[in-house]
């Protein structure tokens, strides 16, 4: 018998059989001195199944307003390392602060047409940057610090809560709270500055009598009850400072 040659087919292709996917097998023998030569006889199909994988995105979370991740891990449970999957998740759009689903992405069958692929969602969270409110207090803030609390109030109130949890929601609300008192005390103290200045500004030293002492009494100590706390610039201090010498 001559030599026997093996082959497989696959939509009328001759290929290596290690995809998933039917093959047929058909098999050729040399012509020989006894006997004729046999080509390509199909004797036989056969069926490579999908392998069954598990992927789970891997949770990830960025600061508002850093730069996105490269790509986003993800774990599977092949046993062996030369299987490789073709594809990356991805999340659901948006920069606001929240959480965000992380999606299959091109993690798919269609680019993976040997495995039946199970999915489990990641999350991606996005949290507030609270840099600019973290060292302040109703007791030392001022109201040069109201751009940087009303920032971090922004992020807060444009959160997406669709998937947070109690927890998180908890924590936002806290950042919130903490910016309402905190705008709160930069307003009291722009309004007492103001409320100071004005009074300053409708004495006239020409005009002024003995009945307005009491008044400029309790005004030079309003001034250094304010002049007391941490709650100015120094552009507001040197001002006030000068008021409580116009006062005397």
């Amino acid at each position: 018998m001559g030599e026997i040659t093996v082959s497989y087919y696959q939509n009328g292709e001759a290929v290596e059989p290690v995809n998933a996917g039917t093959y047929t097998v058909k098999v050729s023998v040399a012509e020989s001195d006894k006997y004729y030569a046999i080509n390509e006889l199909e004797i036989a199909s056969f069926t490579i199944e999908k392998k069954n994988v598990t992927v789970k995105a891997d949770d990830a979370s960025k600061i508002y307003g850093e730069a996105e991740p490269e790509s986003f891990g993800y774990s599977y449970n092949l046993s062996y390392p030369q299987y490789k999957l073709n594809g990356q998740p991805a999340r659901t759009p948006g920069e606001n602060v929240g959480i965000y689903e992380i999606g299959q992405g091109t993690l798919t069958n269609e680019n993976n047409p040997n495995f039946n692929i199970t999915f489990i969602s990641g999350s991606f969270t996005i949290e507030p940057d609270t840099a600019g409110i973290d060292a302040l207090t109703v007791a030392n803030v001022k109201t040069s610090d109201k751009a940087a609390v009303e920032a971090v109030k922004a992020q807060i109130d444009n959160a997406v809560t669709d998937l947070a949890d109690d927890e998180t929601k908890a924590e936002y609300q806290a950042i919130a709270d903490k910016c309402d008192e905190l705008l709160a005390a930069i307003n009291d103290t722009a309004e007492e500055i103001k409320r100071i200045n004005d009074a300053v500004e409708a004495y006239d030293i020409s005009t002024v009598t003995g009945n307005d002492v009491p008044a400029l009494a309790q005004l030079a100590d309003d001034v250094n009850a304010l002049l007391g706390t941490d709650n100015l610039t120094a552009e507001e201090r040197e001002a006030l400072v000068q008021n409580g010498k116009d006062i005397q």
